[in-house]
């Protein structure tokens, strides 16, 4: 009788460590338990103005953002592919402004670079001299601005590169009490345990950006990470929340993501240690925001997966310690039905110190479309949700909201169209835009100083001469609209999900070599 083949007990053990740790690499991590709603306050939510599209039909156009200045213009900036003809296809900033949130500018191109198919993603501020301050991407982040009087290609400061050349992405620029502008951004940092993981890095510029700090990695971590929000408080402390996880292009991290934030006393020199706000053993968190309301306290917000709804932590102590996490009622997310790993949530404060939050999702667990809504914290409690619009088939995205002369809320967004919604390639996305007045008192406006041409600049900054010179400016353009446009975007996210499962695959694959020889032995 011929015995049966037995593996040598090291061989065993190999493999039957092996099988354990691709059953555990493939099984599904338990879901949390949720937390409790929270009670919700009596403030009535706002009422929204009709949407209305910014963007020209037939130009896909996607990740806005808005910026209500201190005169009360409204101003709004999106991500653009154009083509001018063979050879010549851009991505671009496009911009608009508007007196009264109705009657807008035309939009015009205010960068635009020879085409890596990336968007632009650019982040905008207006500070009290009346300077229009930009960021923006082709795969390295620059920084420029022009007289706000004067939003002009023509009139652009020479653009400087913020980020290393070819390793950057996201962006995000504020103004200080005392008028330093501080940028937050991100670029890819080569590490053998991490490929591309990007990190977090801080430069700040006290002269109105001719001259720029050297860059600070914030990121406290080898990981990933990806959409900054950064918010600086009256007394000029800068409050940092993201997503963290392994990546950090393509706009996203992949799973398992969780949500980090860091505070710096200083203006930037020190920064406090890393609080993960969601560790990855309790799950997912995306989609991260961070405000102050009128009493100080501040509020951070963000998606929680797998359970798909919206928690909240608060502070009284400027960051040092936070509450338990409580879920914000009455609010569910979009996870269920579309799962946006590109998208954010968005804060302001009005006057009265009110925090106003807007966000996609639902308003119960059973809906099936999606809306654009917007939520008031009254310093105790979330009002009910406002919403903004509804929406059947496509899908609203990237929310942001800015809050001029003190009361009135100016909302962007942008809509992927039903049939391009997983083909970004092929998509027809749109800019929308609607405003709320809320129930706090108006700030009159200033008059900003008149404008008079800027001598021609070179932007510098605080450290090797190699980290100082911008490489090829990028090339600005005048979009003639009557020109046929084609789309140039980022890749789609199979790839993201692939690359993902790699290391489930690998494992199996090792199970079947390994069972394959010893089959072959008998």
């Amino acid at each position: 009788m011929t015995e049966k083949f037995r593996p040598p007990p090291s061989k065993l053990a190999w493999l039957l460590c092996c099988v354990a740790i691709t059953l555990v690499a493939a099984t599904p991590t338990p879901e949390p338990t949720p937390l409790p709603e929270a009670p919700a306050s009596s403030v009535t939510p706002l009422k929204w103005s009709e949407p209305l599209q910014l963007s020209t039909t037939g130009q896909s156009s996607w990740f806005p953002d808005v910026f209500a200045d201190a005169a009360g213009t409204v101003h709004v900036v999106w991500s653009t592919g154009v083509s001018t003809g063979p050879r010549a296809v851009f991505d671009a900033v496009l911009y608009r402004s508007s007196q009264d949130g109705v009657n807008w500018t035309e939009a015009v191109d205010i960068a635009a670079i020879p085409t890596k198919g990336s968007v632009t993603r650019a982040s905008i501020l207006v500070d009290l001299q009346g300077l229009f301050h930009f960021t923006y991407k082709s795969y390295t982040v620059y920084y420029s601005r022009a007289p706000v009087l004067a939003i002009k290609p023509q009139n652009m400061l020479p653009p400087y590169e913020i980020s290393s050349p070819d390793v950057g992405y996201f962006s995000r620029i504020a103004v200080d009490s005392q008028g330093r502008l501080h940028i937050i951004h991100s670029e890819n940092v080569f590490d053998s345990n991490c490929n591309q993981c990007f990190h977090f890095f801080h430069r700040w510029s006290d002269d109105n950006g001719q001259t720029w700090s050297a860059p600070i990695d914030v990121s406290g971590g080898p990981s990933g990470a990806a959409k900054p929000w950064l918010l600086i408080d009256a007394q000029d402390n800068l409050h940092l929340i993201w997503e963290v996880g392994r990546g950090g292009d393509l706009g996203q991290v992949p799973e398992p993501a969780r949500v980090a934030y860091r505070v710096s006393y200083d203006r930037g020199t020190a920064w406090s240690n890393v609080v993960d706000f969601v560790p990855t053993e309790e799950g997912q968190g995306r989609l991260a925001t961070i405000g102050m309301d009128g009493q100080g306290t501040l509020v951070a917000a963000w998606l929680a997966i797998p359970e798909d709804r919206v928690y909240f932590r608060t502070s009284k102590d400027l960051g040092q310690t936070w509450s338990d996490p409580q879920i914000i009622p009455g609010v569910w997310g979009q996870w269920d039905i579309y799962q946006a790993k590109l998208d954010t949530y968005s804060m302001a404060a009005d006057s009265q110190g009110h925090l106003h939050m807007v966000m996609v999702g639902r308003t119960n667990e059973t809906q099936k479309s999606l809306s654009v809504m917007g939520l008031v914290w009254n310093g105790e409690a979330w009002s009910r949700p406002g919403i903004v619009t509804t929406i059947e088939g496509d899908v609203p995205e990237w929310p942001r909201l800015s809050i001029g002369n003190g009361n009135q809320l100016n909302l962007v967004w942008f809509r992927r169209n039903k049939a391009g919604i997983f083909k970004s390639d092929e998509g027809q996305y749109s800019i929308w835009y609607a405003r709320a007045e809320a129930e706090a008192s108006n700030v009159p406006a200033i008059i900003f100083p008149t404008y008079t041409p800027d001598p021609a600049i070179t932007p510098t900054a605080e450290s090797a001469p190699s980290e100082t010179q911008p490489a090829a400016a990028p090339t600005r353009l005048v979009i003639n609209q009557g020109e046929p446009i084609k789309v140039y975007t980022e890749a789609n996210y199979l790839m993201i999900a692939l690359q993902s499962m790699l290391p489930v695959v690998a494992l199996v694959v090792i199970v079947v070599i390994a069972a394959v020889r010893m089959r072959s032995r008998r």
